[in-house]
């Protein structure tokens, strides 16, 4: 469908007079072009208005009003060149940061000084060897993580699925070897990747009295290999995207299970996530 007659046929279906029909066919057109047109999952020539106009549809008249409402005045897209500039910021922004608290307390050093001491430069640059990457789900865009952080971490540090084999766990522990140069090395540090959380029950829930989430089973798999891992690894799981809610319901569930697993990590897992105002979203 001509995206012009989408529009003066939306204006119709909203019953805008005139000089509303043009104030909204102005953003329409604007939003389109800047953002909305740019979603993969159209069907093939269909365009946002056109997806609009048939979405409407569906309600009745005097419900149409807060449909559109709600499209116009509440609705967050995030363009894929938004969502890779939140997958860009993961290594230098967030798993940096939470190396560096852990270098500043090894090293005895403030946070302010790790790079500016050569002891401390150098451990981070040996934590960051020994840190292993886990994509969560195929949202996770570990390939473009991966591909973002070429000549900082290796290939062999970052693993697309959370349910990883006998044999995988095996070349983990040779590659980290390899990396590192050392015949002990065991990784020191764990970072769960995924790209969105709204309730944060995917990543964590209890249902009754059993555990759900992949997290659970991470810290299962975990504990089977936990002679890979020092004694106090850390365990960041970090969403390119996630709500208030999602925050609460996590980290309450993070306190419980601690409390009451006995395959748990060994120290509290730390939750990060990536601020929408960052890229120009809200």
């Amino acid at each position: 469908m001509n995206e012009g007659y989408s529009i003066r046929y939306l204006a119709d279906l909203m019953g805008w007079e005139q000089d509303q029909a043009n104030k909204e066919m102005n953003w329409l057109q604007g939003i389109s072009a800047f953002k909305y047109d740019s979603y993969r999952d159209y069907w093939a020539i269909s365009r946002f208005t056109e997806s609009l106009l048939e979405w409407l549809q569906q309600f009745e008249a005097e419900d149409r009003k807060f449909a559109y409402g709600f499209i116009r005045d509440e609705l967050i897209f995030i363009s894929a060149s938004e969502f890779q500039c939140l997958v860009g910021r993961t290594l230098p922004v967030y798993v940096r940061r939470e190396l560096i608290k852990r270098v500043s307390q090894q090293c005895s050093c403030p946070q302010y000084l790790v790079w500016a001491n050569e002891k401390s430069a150098k451990r981070y640059e040996d934590i960051l060897s020994r840190t292993l990457f886990v994509g969560l789900s195929d949202g996770a865009r570990i390939d473009s993580f991966r591909r973002a952080n070429v000549g900082l971490i290796d290939n062999e540090q970052v693993v697309l699925g959370y349910e990883v084999s006998d044999g995988k766990w095996a070349d983990l522990a040779e590659n980290l070897i390899e990396r590192t140069g050392d015949p002990d090395a065991r990784f020191e540090a764990l970072f769960l990747i995924d790209d969105f959380t709204a309730s944060g029950k995917t990543l964590i829930r209890k249902k009754g009295e059993d555990w759900k989430g992949k997290l659970v089973k991470i810290a299962r798999q975990v504990n089977e290999k936990k002679t890979m891992f020092t004694e106090d690894f850390i365990v960041v799981a970090h969403h390119y995207i996630g709500t208030e809610r999602a925050q609460i319901n996590i980290q309450n569930c993070l306190d419980e299970a601690e409390d009451n697993l006995e395959f748990w990590f060994p120290t509290p897992v730390h939750t990060t996530r990536g601020k929408l105002s960052q890229i120009g979203c809200v």
